[in-house]
């Protein structure tokens, strides 16, 4: 294992964290909404999600093309967006939300896509 890969590692590992600790943490925030009703914490779970999906995959680099590997990478997160969500319902102020885990799913999926085609561009064809 490389430098580079040790580093994103932990940094996969160090971002996965910090996002548990802010799902459980028990602030109350003030939601913030556009005229249309849409919630900007639903973009910031899109986002923070998104940018996991892409360290995991990037993390998982050698192995990207296993197709089991692919099925390890969408059961986890799945399971991540779920638990980060889940986690919130046992929190006196916080609440678990259907379409807070949607944007979860969401941000994942795209995430997860984006990252996959990175590497298709940048690793392999470098290659």
């Amino acid at each position: 294992m490389n430098l580079n890969t040790r580093f994103l590692k932990v940094l996969f590992y160090f971002f996965s964290i910090i996002v548990i600790l802010l799902s459980v943490n028990p602030f109350n925030k003030k939601l913030i909404e556009n005229a249309s009703g849409f919630r900007i914490d639903y973009l910031e779970h899109f986002l923070i999600v998104f940018i996991w999906a892409l360290l995991f995959i990037i993390t998982r680099l050698p192995d990207v093309k296993n197709y089991k590997t692919h099925i390890y990478l969408i059961t986890t997160g799945i399971l991540f967006s779920f638990i980060i969500e889940a986690i919130q319902y046992f929190i006196p102020t916080r609440s678990l939300n259907l379409i807070d885990f949607i944007m979860n799913l969401a941000g994942f999926f795209a995430g997860y896509i984006f990252g996959f085609i990175f590497i298709k561009i940048f690793v392999y064809y470098k290659r």
